[in-house]
């Protein structure tokens, strides 16, 4: 249930009105209408936020500081960061950011600089953050993230790959390109694509001018893609476009690049890439961009490309699609239709390779390809001295853990501190220094071009020292997609009870509670065991899945980090953090969490199912189901497996399929009440109201004060028109429930189909009360202020109530849990 004026996609909203105000004046209420496809609750919102800016005369389009470009600017000689950067000119800018020609004084290397420009923010999107663990030939490599102080507030920018060459854009000046440079060129376009993505990296703003054409060390083009993670969907296009309208210069143009789909506000995403790719490659063999420069956004909806080359004609009505759904899927489909004939034959051995594994019959630890040689040299620990020798031992104890790895497929060779670093493949640094009476830990791997693999930092009480040797090759393992170090997986006797009783009771939502207590027991009993904090973890991300609350998250972050000290490249390590990360929304990071966890142990059921989650709420549905079903195959006897297999195919339509997994949940936990308000659930979703309340009175004979199986009742019940009787069911929801405000929210509006205004206004004042309370310690709670919103709204205090939607709708960054 939403209520009025609640927008639940903010980044939708806030793409639309960032759209809007690109377009002409006259043409922008004509312009949301269209784009909001017939939703009123988004067109109202977002013209309400169009028509405060044009009375603001141009508020959001304009720097929140007026400040003249040149006070914002590095100037040559300038030096950052204590003299660790030098600048040594500008060299370029584009629609948002400006690029400087930098030396690298600490390293003696050539590098770039890119900092926004005046007018945008001066914070780097957190896209840029995953950008960072982009490592390709065909991608312009952001080696770290920094923060400079000046006279005008903190300015991030990056340090990046020095690259010389000309802009694809700039070649293309001359006239179209032989097919077979397209080709050529496309072939490592889609290679550096490819592996972006597979970071969870989305470009957004794939032009050819964000595209080099360098040299390798052979003399060989190099085609390099720049500005990962630095530009995002309508944003930058938004800024585009308006630098079009208005006369401005580099960014001008990029609106033909731009897919349909993104004109209505929705996120950039891999189609949206794909898009831009096909345009690219269309401008390459035509010398033009698409025809239609100019072209209303209404027009641009339904424009399919022309034909060009035979060759390319079908690659790009694919790729150019004007709906998302009919493209590629993904980049490396691209890859093989348009790679040469052997190396087609080639990937598609290999796709059979990749299918076994997926489907589990290729354990880890088996691999086809020959042992490649993995030298590492391990630095010297930077620390206070009077740490050295403590520093020397644990460096040590590391090397002799990494030294005992065997692996098929990788052949780790650990050089001693001592080796000149020119004999190695890869490097590990360690820095540790003293943080009052904490040691503040930080790792870095990253191989021989300096290139970073992975980062880590840990902060350890001195009496949990003892953990870094495990801790640190767990690193270097995760890094380089080794086994893990062999730790015992013992519990003492002390813990042993619990710990078992415990994590058999978490399997159960109904047992979750005690689950907890006797895991936390377990902890405390065994604190050095890594199992008995990751279990812990997994129970508490569970727990908070069930009930967000943010006490219950900070355990399960407390336990995760807890684990993390121990060993951070264990399986179930891995587990605990990507279920963590799944329901906290997170689920570029949960997928490379579940995904090292899969590649550890690809028979683990749980890994499996908790990457179906993470698809699904990535939107990658075809990937979820096929993650759900291995789940269910390699557990069928775990309800949970089929639970969530249930909810998959009732969120998007497949009743049936969804009835069938819910008996099979019921069949094999057939005491569990929560198990069957799946079942109840679909029936209401598929409008059979019979059925539902027919299964929510067997639910209730198992646990009578089950709030979500009363509240289900309760709606089977109005939705039948039995108001009266729904009533009850409302009143006990509410006496069990009492702190969620919306148990008053649906008793409310059990009153007021049954005429009881006065009785209706009470309970709304009620959970408004207890939503202002819960506002008292969180203010930042943008679920409770929608929830109160929606009380407001229903108590006439209509101010409130549009103040509340507000406030919920710039908080919540996303979907708004209004139910």
């Amino acid at each position: 249930m939403q209520p009025a004026g609640i927008v639940q996609d903010d980044d939708r909203l806030m793409s639309l009105v960032d759209l809007a105000l690109a377009q002409p004046a006259g043409e922008r209420r004509a312009y949301l209408r269209s784009a909001c496809d017939g939703n009123a609750a988004l067109f109202s919102q977002a013209w309400h936020y169009v028509e405060w800016e044009e009375r603001m005369g141009g508020f959001l389009l304009e720097s929140l500081y007026s400040l003249d470009l040149a006070d914002t600017e590095f100037q040559p000689g300038q030096l950052l960061l204590d003299g660790r950067f030098r600048i040594v000119a500008r060299i370029g800018e584009g629609g948002m950011g400006i690029v400087y020609e930098a030396m690298d004084e600490k390293l003696g290397r050539r590098i770039a600089i890119k900092c926004a420009k005046a007018g945008f923010r001066k914070r780097l999107p957190p896209e840029v953050r995953l950008a960072t663990e982009i490592s390709h030939p065909n991608v312009c490599k952001i080696f770290e993230i920094h923060t400079a102080v000046t006279d005008h507030g903190e300015v991030d920018f990056l340090t990046m790959e020095f690259l010389e060459g000309e802009t694809l854009s700039g070649r293309l000046r001359t006239g179209p390109l032989p097919e077979k440079e397209v080709r050529a060129i496309a072939q490592q376009l889609t290679a550096g694509l490819a592996a972006a993505h597979r970071c969870r990296v989305i470009h957004g703003d794939l032009k050819s001018s964000n595209i080099i054409l360098s040299k390798d060390a052979a003399g060989n083009t190099r085609v390099v893609i720049t500005d990962f993670g630095l530009a995002r969907g309508a944003e930058a296009v938004a800024a585009s476009v308006t630098s079009a309208s208005f006369g401005g210069g580099a960014a001008a143009g990029t609106p033909d690049y731009m897919a349909p789909e993104l004109w209505k506000g929705q996120q950039a995403s891999v189609a949206s890439d794909i898009y831009a790719l096909g345009v690219i490659v269309y401008e390459m063999l035509a010398g033009t961009r698409l025809p239609g420069q100019g072209l209303p956004w209404e027009q641009r909806l339904t424009r399919k490309p022309p034909s060009v080359h035979p060759k390319w004609n079908a690659i790009l009505a694919c790729c150019l699609d004007p709906d998302p759904a009919r493209r590629y899927r993904t980049v490396d489909e691209i890859s093989q239709v348009i790679a040469p004939r052997s190396r087609k034959l080639a990937l598609a051995a290999a796709a059979g390779v990749v299918l076994l594994i997926i489907s589990g019959a290729v354990a880890y630890e088996q691999s086809i390809k020959p042992a490649e040689t993995v030298r590492l040299a391990m630095l010297p620990f930077e620390t206070d001295p009077g740490d050295r020798a403590l520093g020397d031992s644990v460096l040590k104890d590391t090397a002799g853990r990494l030294r005992q790895i065997k692996s098929p497929s990788k052949r780790l060779v650990v050089l001693p501190p001592e080796t000149k670093r020119g004999n190695a493949t890869h490097v590990f640094t360690v820095t540790m220094h003293r943080n009052g009476p904490q040691n503040a830990v930080r790792a870095v791997v990253s191989d021989s071009g300096s290139l970073r693999l992975r980062q880590w930092q840990m902060e350890y009480e001195p009496t949990e020292v003892q953990y870094l040797p495990i801790a640190l090759a767990g690193v270097v393992t995760g890094a380089l997609h080794l086994p893990p170090v062999p730790v015992p997986q013992a519990i003492n006797a002390a813990a042993a009870e619990e710990f078992k009783t415990g994590v058999e009771l978490a399997r159960r939502d109904d047992r979750l509670d005690k689950a907890i207590a006797l895991l936390e027991r377990a902890a405390k009993s065994d604190p050095d065991s890594l199992l008995t904090h990751t279990r812990l973890a997994e129970a508490l991300a569970f727990k908070y899945s069930l009930s967000p609350d943010p006490a219950i998250l900070e355990r399960a972050k407390a336990e995760v980090s807890n684990a993390e000290k121990r060993n951070p490249d264990g399986p179930l390590f891995w587990l605990a953090s990507g279920m963590l990360a799944r329901y906290t929304n997170s689920y570029a990071a949960a997928e490379a969490d579940l995904l090292r966890a899969r590649e550890l142990d690809p028979r683990n059921a749980d890994v499996w199912r908790n990457l179906g989650g993470v698809y699904e709420g990535a939107n990658r549905l075809a990937e979820a189901e096929v993650a759900f079903q291995k789940a269910t195959e390699l557990d069928p006897g775990y309800f949970k497996n089929h639970q969530e297999l249930c909810t998959f195919y009732s969120n998007h339509g497949s009743y049936d399929q969804a009835i069938r997994e819910c008996r099979q949940a019921i069949a094999l936990a057939p005491d569990i009440a929560a198990v069957r308000y799946n079942l109840i659930r679909v029936y209401m979703i598929w409008g059979h109201y019979a059925d539902g309340e027919r299964e929510a009175r067997v639910a209730l004979g198992m646990d009578p004060n089950a709030p979500k199986v009363l509240n289900a009742l309760g709606l089977a019940l109005v939705d039948q028109g039995q108001y009266q009787a729904a009533v009850p069911f409302f009143e006990r929801r509410a006496q069990v429930d009492s702190e969620n405000e919306t148990a008053y929210t649906a008793l409310g509006a059990a009153y007021r189909l049954t005429n009881h205004r006065e009785k209706a206004r009470k309970v709304y004042q009620k959970g408004a009360d207890l939503a202002r309370l819960k506002l008292s310690s969180n203010i930042n709670d943008g679920t409770v202020r929608s929830h109160l919103a929606y009380l407001c709204a229903w108590l006439g205090e209509r101010r409130e109530a549009e103040y509340e939607a507000e406030q919920a709708s710039q908080i919540a960054g996303g979907s708004v849990d209004v139910s």
